[in-house]
């Protein structure tokens, strides 16, 4: 549960236990969020700050499923589906991959992003910029009938292309010429009469390795007072196909 708290509203994270198709298709080199079906990502899960998950749930997996047609949208939409019962869609263009729609492990259906969420630019630059709407992650209230605040507040992250070049090293080997993502933003909480509002910084920072994908995530949302407190997530890829 407290997993499944954590998770279930990672941005970009998208996404076992719907058949792959019979082949892997092959990544192009520059392809930094590969969606053809057939691929598959394990990532070792580290929290800090925050009750940590019991060992046995501490890898999450991420899987690419076959595209399908969508009524209103043109071309193919991509799949990708994870180990907690989320569908991940997704369209791409010259421009870049978007997030078009999410159904969950409770959802009979898809919910269309309105609008859609850019998940990475063609080409990536240094300096290009974009916004995406999350939620808290480690962010809980340490009172009695507490808990994470994850579906009670909206942030706004503006997330910016940092490097090109950065050197990533996970269980999983050593990435070179790395894309570097950094998203900031921040949210008011308030504590009591006496702290009055506190300003909670929230930096998520992703690395994305050419003809890999995601190699590394990076959630930081540093808080200690009171009635909250803050921790922070890591996502390091342990093996992928």
């Amino acid at each position: 549960m407290i997993r499944a708290r954590l998770l279930r509203r990672l941005p970009a994270l998208a996404l076992m236990g719907i058949t792959l198709t019979a082949c892997t298709r092959a990544v192009a080199p520059d392809d930094y969020f590969p969606l053809q079906p057939g691929h598959e990502w394990r990532y070792r899960v580290d929290v800090e700050g925050a009750p940590r998950p019991p060992a046995g749930l501490r890898v999450h997996e991420v899987r690419t499923l076959r595209p399908i047609k969508v009524d209103g949208v043109d071309g193919k939409v991509f799949r990708r589906f994870d180990t907690l019962g989320n569908e991940y869609h997704f369209t791409r263009s010259d421009t870049g991959v978007e997030r078009i729609g999410l159904r969950n492990a409770t959802e009979l259906e898809a919910q269309r992003d309105v609008p859609a969420r850019p998940v990475l630019p063609t080409p990536p630059k240094v300096g290009s910029t974009w916004q995406v709407s999350t939620h808290p992650f480690a962010l809980r209230r340490t009172v009695p009938l507490g808990g994470y605040l994850s579906s009670q507040y909206s942030i706004a992250l503006t997330m910016m292309i940092e490097a090109t070049n950065d050197v990533v090293t996970t269980p999983a080997g050593r990435f070179e010429n790395c894309l570097r993502v950094v998203g900031e933003g921040s949210i008011e909480l308030y504590g009591d009469a006496r702290q009055g509002f506190i300003t909670v910084p929230i930096t998520q920072t992703e690395w994305y390795a050419p003809g890999v994908g995601l190699v590394k995530l990076l959630r930081e949302e540093p808080l200690e007072a009171e009635i909250f407190e803050g921790g922070s997530i890591q996502y390091e890829l342990i093996g992928y196909r």
